[in-house]
């Protein structure tokens, strides 16, 4: 069943990678003030999603979420959801204060988007698949029955 679902979210992450990457680099070139907040928010992001990743490859997600619960359930789903955006703002925002061209600043920060968008949504598998078991028995992989 995964593997339909990551077949259809090919195309609706690269539509949803195109539409936002457009729509921040409109805004971001219409509003120049709004460059340096989106920066900051969006390395805030990158921050907690590094942070995630040290500590899932360092003690796993399966003890990250016994020990922390619904924390880190909020904190991975807020991860999964905000690190394409994020990683994309900040390379628009960059790439704008070098003066780089807009068609392939846009080529680009869709490419990122949408594979980051990809990362996150196979991340994402893995951690609910050590979480809660392959099969969503909630019984990890780890543990006996």
């Amino acid at each position: 069943m995964e593997l339909f679902g990551l077949i259809f979210a090919v195309p609706v992450t690269l539509v949803t990678s195109a539409v936002f990457c457009l729509l921040t680099f409109w805004a971001l070139r219409r509003f120049p003030m709004l460059r340096s907040p989106v920066f900051f928010a969006a390395s805030i992001v990158l921050l907690s999603v590094a942070l995630e990743l040290v500590l899932s490859f360092a003690v796993g997600p399966l003890a990250l979420h016994q020990r922390f619960d619904s924390i880190h359930s909020v904190l991975h789903f807020a991860n999964f959801v905000l690190a394409p955006p994020a990683i994309a703002c900040v390379i628009i925002v960059a790439a704008l204060r070098w003066g780089f061209r807009p068609l392939p600043l846009s080529i680009v920060a869709i490419g990122v988007c949408w594979f980051t968008c990809m990362a996150s949504l196979l991340g994402n598998i893995v951690v609910d698949e050590a979480i809660y078991g392959i099969d969503g028995s909630g019984i990890p992989p780890t543990q006996t029955r």
